[in-house]
């Protein structure tokens, strides 16, 4: 019988240490954030000061400071090596054009209305192309497209999901730069996605890695 009490008398004493420590930690949290506080961090990070805080603009930058130094002040750990609590990550910002010309056969075609431009840098170009249907790693044996433009056909004749002929894009124009063509042009027709529609994918800033 002595066993049995010793046995509820110490687990009553466990239960109690243990429910000490737990309302000490709540107390000590209670003493270092408050509701106040946090909504406070919500409020000026979601500010018009901070416009939304896009990827690449000074207000990023200033929200990205601001939680530096709260880590600071809260006594976070940096991370060995690092810079600070930053970590250096190099981005791509991709502005859409303003305006561009492109002309062929005698016929002028205008920037949105007629072709987009997926990618590449300003410049002009005047010389010969070379049709090369979609484009694609065999399409280009015994072909010469040195400093050439080359005219291909978008997609591969299988996909029609707009995001797949985007992603064929990209990697046509990768391919078409390895084998030395100036440019690339792709002829796009596809019901699934009207023209109005690709348009916007590429009349906006991109950011990529």
């Amino acid at each position: 019988m002595k066993k049995n009490t010793w046995s509820l008398l110490l687990g009553a004493i466990l239960l109690t240490v243990s429910a000490c420590a737990q309302k000490t930690d709540l107390e000590k949290t209670e003493a270092t954030v408050s509701q106040q506080t946090i909504r406070d961090h919500i409020y000026y990070l979601a500010s018009d000061e901070l416009r939304g805080r896009n990827t690449g603009t000074e207000e990023i930058q200033v929200a990205a400071n601001y939680l530096a130094n709260q880590f600071e002040s809260y006594g976070a750990k940096t991370v060995p090596g690092a810079d600070g609590y930053f970590q250096p990550v190099p981005l791509r910002i991709k502005t859409p054009a303003t305006a561009a010309s492109f002309e062929y056969s005698g016929k002028k075609f205008n920037l949105n209305e007629d072709f987009l431009i997926v990618d590449g840098t300003s410049g002009s170009f005047e010389g010969e192309v070379v049709y090369l249907n979609y484009g694609l790693e065999d399409d280009y044996d015994n072909a010469v497209v040195e400093g050439r433009i080359v005219f291909v056909k978008a997609g591969n004749g299988e996909v029609s999901d707009r995001r797949d002929i985007l992603r064929l894009s990209r990697e046509k124009y990768e391919l078409a730069r390895a084998k030395g063509a100036t440019g690339l042009v792709e002829f796009y027709s596809s019901p699934a996605t009207p023209w109005a529609q690709l348009g916007s994918s590429f009349n906006r800033v991109n950011i990529t890695l």
